[in-house]
């Protein structure tokens, strides 16, 4: 019995000459390793030619990998009936695709990956490009096909869709996290009956339609919708449905299912059904920020580093100015030092009044992106009070960080404030939305 163990490919007759076809014999060797009691099929680095399908065994617990991304590819340019696919009709459960790349002909090609009835298993570090429908799970009435991770994956050109879940029973509780799908005609389609999807940190870029949505009680959190030509379209058997973007236009959605059930949301927010509830998130650090050095005619403050988790649009800087005295400018940086917008020169405002000041060119943020905040002053006699957040952190609102008056008074309790020389306390903050 092989159950756990890692097989070699190469020593079951796979080779990576981009040459030789490799489609019957894939299959004959995921079947052998099957019925020797399931392990994970290690392919080699290369490119594993293959001019047919390869088919799936009905079998639990098989893992395939590759050795990663831009090592192993799977090559069925010259395939008319599709690249992995499984539909034997029964459920299997347990079973990974891992750490390749899936290259398909084009429309005539069929689906990249086609998985019907694949349960409780799922799909990592994977690219599929180049299909008329780069990946499908699907759930037939006799089988089913519920909670499968889809993780870290790019879909590219799927001429119809990128990745389609359907089936008489629906794919339920499929869970898809950190992927980008683009040039597709359709990024993601949810059909009926399909219930409970998650689907976290995606991004959908430059597709015909970014999501077609006709499942119920699914939550699309932190997506990210650029450069499609229509983004989200709930179907007319939708509802309870709730997206939550930065990156939402009026105007780009549709909402065929009769019902006002139906959300789209900035970040920031929750649903159990139809109850809506504002979420907390928490930095890395307080954005406190403190004078790193006086220069002769210029002062300066850098911010501690933050952390963005999810996709989010920021517009303004905002700080509370000391003395109404010179210019002020704020920069929005990259960990790296990498500047991404300021708001360039801006008189300072009236002392002790919280100053909103407009990016030149308001950016988007993250997902888990790592950022600090500096300001600059072009008079000695410049500078600003604090503004903190409670220990739990900044809460974020429909549109932006709220900063409350009274989060704008002293004593600060606990926070430990850092001063400058004089005594002043120097924070600052950014207004996101």
């Amino acid at each position: 019995m092989w159950t756990g163990m890692t097989i070699d490919a190469r020593d079951l007759g796979i080779v990576a000459d981009g040459m030789t076809d490799m489609a019957e014999a894939l299959t004959e060797t995921l079947a052998y390793v099957a019925e020797a009691g399931g392990a994970v099929l290690a392919l080699p680095a290369g490119t594993i030619r293959c001019n047919s399908a390869v088919f799936w065994p009905a079998a639990n617990g098989l893992t395939l990998t590759g050795q990663g991304l831009g090592l192993t590819t799977l090559e069925f340019v010259d395939s008319a009936d599709g690249g992995l696919v499984y539909n034997a009709g029964t459920r299997i459960s347990a079973c990974w695709i891992k750490d390749l790349s899936i290259h398909g002909g084009g429309e005539t090609s069929g689906i990249g990956l086609d998985l019907s009835d694949w349960d409780r298993g799922g799909l990592e570090h994977l690219r599929v490009y180049v299909w008329d429908t780069c990946i499908r799970i699907n759930s037939t009435a006799s089988g089913g096909a519920l909670h499968n991770e889809i993780v870290n994956c790019r879909l590219t050109n799927g001429f119809s869709v990128g990745l389609l879940l359907t089936g008489a029973q629906g794919p339920h509780q499929s869970h898809i996290h950190r992927g980008e799908i683009s040039i597709c005609g359709t990024g993601l389609w949810v059909d009926a009956p399909t219930d409970a999807t998650y689907v976290e940190a995606t991004s959908f870029e430059s597709n015909g339609q970014a999501i077609y949505a006709n499942g119920v009680r699914s939550h699309y959190r932190d997506i990210r919708l650029e450069g499609n030509e229509a983004d989200v379209h709930f179907g007319p058997e939708s509802g309870y449905n709730i997206l939550s973007t930065g990156f939402w236009e009026a105007g780009r959605h549709r909402d065929d299912s009769g019902s006002s059930s139906n959300r789209i949301m900035p970040h920031g927010y929750w649903t159990s059904q139809t109850e809506y509830q504002p979420l907390l998130y928490v930095p890395v650090d307080p954005m406190c920020v403190k004078m790193s050095e006086q220069i002769p005619g210029a002062g300066m403050a850098v911010s501690h580093l933050f952390d963005v988790y999810e996709a989010r649009r920021v517009s303004e800087l905002s700080f509370v100015p000391c003395a109404q005295a010179g210019n002020v400018e704020m920069g929005l940086f990259e960990a790296d030092g990498t500047m991404r917008t300021s708001t360039g020169p801006v008189p300072v405002g009236a002392e002790g009044m919280l100053q909103n000041l407009a990016l030149t060119d308001p950016v988007y943020l993250g997902p888990a992106r790592r950022y600090y905040i500096c300001i600059l002053f072009d008079s000695e006699t410049a500078g600003f009070y604090g503004f903190t957040a409670s220990p739990e952190g900044f809460q974020l609102g429909q549109n932006e960080i709220l900063a409350r008056q009274s989060q704008l008074d002293f004593p600060f309790g606990q926070q430990n404030p850092i001063t400058s020389a004089d005594g002043t306390t120097m924070t600052l903050f950014a207004r996101i939305g």
